[in-house]
């Protein structure tokens, strides 16, 4: 298969995955009355003033965690956990601190106790990747 058929082929099973929370943006410049973001140029982000011209627009995120609607969930059980609970806690909330800091879309929803571990849902994906990675890296051997 040369060049152009993988790349026909990509295309054609390419997961047509579309986030409703996402789907929904405002035109123009909007303002989120719960959290203070700020939409500007097709990015939700934080920033120090309002546009004058931004309209009241929920954020997704804060639509999210008002429908208690995931997008990444992490479940944390094991021996390991029980050892180190107060770090791996520590460590979850300050990867979504740092997360939060960049990107104003990537929050924590919520961290439970759930079977013998821990249960954490976020309003996107990454936040979950990251905090997956990072008990790895800074943990095992």
């Amino acid at each position: 298969m040369d060049k152009h058929q993988q790349s026909q082929k990509s295309k054609l099973f390419k997961p047509t995955h579309v986030d409703p929370y996402l789907a929904e943006m405002p035109g123009s410049s909007a303002h989120c009355p719960q959290c203070g973001a700020v939409y500007r140029q097709g990015r939700w982000s934080w920033q120090q003033t309002v546009p004058d011209d931004a309209k009241s627009h929920i954020c997704p995120a804060c639509r999210r965690i008002a429908d208690n609607q995931p997008a990444g969930t992490l479940h944390l059980a094991g021996s390991y956990l029980e050892a180190h609970r107060e770090e791996v806690l520590g460590l979850i909330h300050n990867t979504e601190a740092a997360e939060k800091a960049q990107h104003a879309l990537e929050r924590l929803i919520e961290v439970s106790e759930q079977q013998g571990g821990l249960r954490t849902t976020t309003t996107s994906r990454p936040v979950i990747a990251n905090a997956d990675c990072r008990p790895k890296n800074s943990y095992c051997p």
